[in-house]
């Protein structure tokens, strides 16, 4: 066995110490950055430097709601944010928001965040280490929390547990319902449904719904339902109907 390194023992001691909170110290981090730069943009150039500090304040609204749910402990609130978007997100308040939830979960040391973390990395397996850190990071001090030597251990050790323990996919072919709510959104483009328009599926697992379109295009990148993650193909989904 590989002997650990000075270095890595004082990660250790200080990932696992139990007032260390990952959260927090990205927090400082930004906290530090965007008041530097509104400071330093403030003297040369005043409104430029006040849309730092506006950038701020968001950024700090979603550390606080982070922090809110963290010490609430509300898990499935955390995971449905740190789901959003892709690697990149969509909106950079949305993409701070979505990054304070994964520090939050590492800090509950939630096992789920890792699957999510794995994923974001394999959207990036094209791009430079510096692309791929901010999900890296968090994933290395996840491993170490959880009494792992390298994130490829606990990536491995997630593997296993999901072959160990996936259901088998329900055998249902077509979801009869009454009618589908008013508002109700495809999964994975988030557009309303019509269900007499669209050609709609369901997750055999959560139920979800989506227009089998747009999760047959997801499901070619991803192998698994953008809400519940459990590993589905589109032939899985049952075809959503009116029931008359």
């Amino acid at each position: 066995m590989k002997a650990i390194t000075r270095k890595q023992r004082r990660l250790v001691e200080k990932y696992t110490d139990p007032s260390y909170s990952l959260l927090d110290e990205r927090w400082r981090r930004q906290k530090r950055i965007y008041l530097s730069l509104g400071w330093i943009l403030s003297v040369l150039f005043f409104l430029s430097g006040l849309g730092f500090l506006v950038i701020y304040y968001q950024v700090k609204r979603s550390y606080l709601y982070a922090k809110e749910l963290f010490e609430e402990g509300n898990t499935k609130k955390l995971l449905e944010m740190a789901r959003w978007g892709g690697a990149f997100g969509t909106q950079s308040t949305g993409a701070y928001g979505r990054m304070f939830s994964i520090y939050a979960l590492v800090d509950l040391k939630n096992l789920e965040v890792a699957q999510i973390l794995k994923d974001r990395l394999h959207e990036l397996r094209f791009y430079s280490k510096m692309f791929k850190k901010p999900y890296r990071y968090p994933l290395e001090v996840l491993a170490i929390k959880l009494d792992y030597s390298t994130p490829e251990r606990l990536l491995s050790k997630l593997d296993s547990v999901k072959e160990t323990q996936e259901d088998t996919i329900p055998i249902t072919k077509v979801y009869f319902v009454k009618k589908i709510p008013k508002g109700t959104q495809c999964m994975v483009s988030s557009l309303p449904l019509d269900i007499n328009e669209d050609d709609i599926v369901a997750c055999p697992f959560c139920g979800n719904m989506a227009q089998r379109e747009h999760l047959s295009g997801w499901l070619t990148t991803n192998n698994h339902c953008p809400v519940c993650r459990r590993t589905i193909k589109i032939v899985d989904c049952p075809i959503v109907k009116i029931q008359k």
